[in-house]
């Protein structure tokens, strides 16, 4: 085989349509990478396919055919593609409150976690189960719910603990600003990935109601990609009282210079700067950012760099080249730096992951708001991950069940990819003197007494630090 270009195939047999039908679309992909499979395009006919970026078919309808990507430009095109990435055709982020200012589920009132847990899954039933507005709408609980591949609701510990879990970090935020800068410059807040906007409600609410000294000179901007997202915290900032410009490429809606700005943006197109200090709140963001993948020839240990080709028919192949990518030389080079002491793996022909979107974040951070503190958590490891070092999670829910994959080359659309991430790396490449945390750790470091007890039940157990015990944080 030729060692400057490789191919792998994967193809995609599954609901395969009645004779005289029109074709059902193929939706999960959930077979392995065939090593000796030759693909239906040839592979010198799949290299001249035209290579194309995540930005490029941002605008379009339909997924590409005949064309090439970089395996990060392909799972940025499945997650966030306007028209239909995962994001925004079939994500829902489930909501505990009616409305921003009503408290969320009464944990207290439970007597154990399993009640705490049963709650949840009526709350699912009752808001998505029965949703016959939706097409095929999934009941969360796992019960009922109509067949085929429909809305995607999951849920954060931001909405399952509110206000709970928004006070801590509102906490940890405060308790760094009132040590370093107050009261010589103002609060300045940044968050992406906000979904319903319930984080930056508790926040302000928060310091409205226990720092109005604070508040007074408080400043929360949130980038969201999601248009309909960015609607949805505009309306709920304002059901909660507070003052809120939706700025959405020329379009403005609402006051300049208001005390909450919501940019309807991709954070890597936002053109915002700022010299001050400021804060950068990412909380389950990292694992939804896009890898690239990389594979070692072990004759000469030269790194190859992974390409997807999407043929005519929309089957997928991954080639392997020489890395020419600037992103992925420049992780590559990072990593050196970073890791010198490690010792060398010797299986490194297997796949590996490699966070280069969030690589480039972190340079658009620095570059961008030089003066930032950033307070990430996320998933440090993943059950049922896709084979590779550093492999994402696959998954979809169909028929009521949440379906894992044993590829990421899945229809566009219906599945979450996400990845494990790596915060001590994280604070390795920022080189700031910042804490990792396991998740329990940082909400007892700096929760307060009232936050602990509102998220106890009846028999002692704090149902917010039991859960989500894959959860690291960095502040």
């Amino acid at each position: 085989m030729n060692r400057r270009l490789r191919a792998i195939h994967t193809s995609a047999h599954v609901l395969s349509p009645a004779a005289g039908k029109k074709p059902t679309p193929r939706y999960n992909f959930n077979t392995g990478l065939e090593w000796e499979h030759e693909a239906q395009d040839t592979r010198e006919e799949s290299a001249r396919f035209r290579r194309v970026t995540a930005r490029e078919v941002k605008g379009r309808r339909e997924e590409g055919r005949r064309v090439r990507m970089l395996v990060r430009d392909w799972v940025d095109d499945s997650l966030y593609n306007q028209h239909y990435g995962y994001f925004s055709k079939q994500a829902t982020i489930f909501s505990s409150s009616p409305t921003p200012t009503s408290p969320g589920i009464d944990i207290p009132h439970h007597p154990n976690l399993t009640s705490f847990q049963e709650a949840i899954a009526e709350a699912y039933e009752r808001s998505y189960g029965a949703d016959e507005g939706a097409g095929d709408a999934v009941a969360l609980s796992g019960k009922g719910g109509k067949g085929g591949l429909g809305r995607q609701v999951w849920h954060t510990p931001t909405e399952l603990f509110r206000p709970h879990y928004s006070r801590i970090v509102a906490r940890a935020l405060l308790s760094h600003y009132k040590l370093h800068h107050y009261p010589y410059t103002d609060l300045q807040i940044y968050e992406i990935g906000a979904g319903n906007g319930s984080l930056m409600v508790d926040i302000m609410t928060f310091l409205r109601e226990e720092h109005p000294e604070v508040y007074e000179r408080t400043r929360y901007e949130i980038i969201e990609i999601s248009g309909p997202l960015a609607e949805r915290q505009r309306a709920r900032a304002e059901e909660a009282g507070l003052e809120v410009e939706l700025v959405a490429g020329k379009r403005r809606e609402g006051r300049s210079g208001a005390q909450v700005r919501i940019q309807n943006v991709d954070f890597f197109e936002w053109q915002g700067s700022s010299r001050d200090a400021c804060y950068f709140v990412a909380l389950e963001v990292f694992d939804n950012f896009a890898h690239d993948m990389i594979r070692y020839d072990m004759d000469t240990l030269e790194p190859l760099q992974a390409v997807v080709s999407i043929d005519a028919t929309g089957d997928y192949s991954l080639l392997y080249e020489p890395v020419t990518d600037p992103a992925i030389r420049r992780y590559l080079g990072y990593r050196r730096l970073i890791y010198t002491s490690l010792p060398f793996a010797p299986n490194l022909s297997a796949p590996e992951f490699i966070p280069t979107k969030q690589m480039m974040f972190l340079e658009k951070l620095r570059e961008t708001l030089p003066f930032h503190r950033l307070l990430v958590s996320d998933f440090d490891a993943l059950p049922d991950a896709v084979p590779g070092r550093n492999g994402p999670v696959v998954q979809t829910r169909y028929n009521g069940e949440m379906v894992p994959c044993e590829t990421f080359l899945v229809k566009p659309g219906y599945f979450d990819i996400f990845f494990p991430t790596d915060l001590i790396g994280v604070r390795g490449f920022k080189h700031r003197h910042v804490g990792v945390y396991d998740h329990a750790e940082f909400l007892t470091h700096f929760g307060g007494d009232e936050e602990l007890a509102g998220t106890t039940t009846k028999d002692g157990d704090n149902v917010m630090l039991s859960m989500y015990k894959n959860v690291k944080f960095m502040f």
